[in-house]
């Protein structure tokens, strides 16, 4: 790689960066999943369906909260491909249908020479932005800190749960002109990602108490979300909205 292209790449939390022209960014993201499924030695058991409708939730949210937009999936299952492949693919394809993506163009491999014990999925998303429009780098001193959803991991992860953050919600964040910054939350936890977020940004925060949640928690495949806002954000949402803190 030229180092003139590698002054082009940027990552910001689980996101890549990559300047492209007319100040376009591609922007990529992905994540994996182990011995969540139905085979023998899956550790969590789920079907294959719900696995990946949470897997491509992921990456999707990290395209989607910082203002890009999904142009394409790559999907990299350690299965057969019938019936695990197809019932993950049906997931991911529930899944984009949500937020209007059903069209969006995919690469897809699947395992088809060695008979597998245990489920494996990896998607990765790409998205582009235009640099202007970009959720990042906002937050200043002041900004209220909020978690919209409840960190949940492994069994206790459910498809219509209305304590889990979901795309839906993102998207209707997104929108509001006071939040400034979104990051779904996975298996760092919320204080986690607000470490990662200080450092990244050189800001400092302060945590009110008492917690509504445990902090420390992984929030699994992002059940959550913190947001900051200028303003104060009502409950107006789906999943539950905690305010716990500010950006001293």
């Amino acid at each position: 790689m030229s180092s003139e292209l590698f002054n082009q790449i940027k990552t910001y939390r689980d996101v890549s960066l990559i300047k492209l022209r007319d100040r376009t960014l591609l922007v990529i993201a992905c994540d994996s999943a182990g011995g969540i499924g139905e085979k023998e030695m899956d550790a969590v058991k789920v079907s294959p369906y719900i696995l990946g409708r949470f897997t491509s939730r992921v990456s999707l949210m990290e395209i989607i909260s910082i203002n890009a937009h999904p142009i394409s999936l790559s999907i990299t299952i350690c299965a057969e491909p019938h019936p695990t492949g197809d019932l993950i693919l049906n997931g991911i394809k529930d899944e984009l249908k949500e937020i209007g993506l059903q069209d969006i163009s995919f690469t897809i491999s699947t395992e088809k020479n060695i008979k597998t014990v245990q489920t494996g999925l990896g998607v990765t998303c790409i998205g582009l932005c235009k640099n202007d429009n970009l959720l990042l780098g906002k937050v200043q001193k002041g900004d209220k800190i909020y978690i919209a959803g409840i960190p949940k991991i492994g069994k206790e992860v459910n498809l219509n749960d209305p304590e889990i953050f979901d795309l839906k919600t993102l998207l209707k964040l997104k929108e509001l002109k006071n939040v400034k910054e979104i990051i779904p939350v996975g298996s760092k936890g919320v204080l986690g990602e607000l470490e990662n977020f200080s450092i990244c940004n050189s800001l400092k925060y302060k945590l009110f108490n008492p917690l509504p949640i445990d902090i420390k928690k992984s929030a699994g495949p992002s059940t959550c979300a913190i947001i900051f806002s200028t303003d104060t954000l009502k409950s107006e949402f789906r999943v539950p909205l905690y305010l716990i803190g500010e950006i001293e």
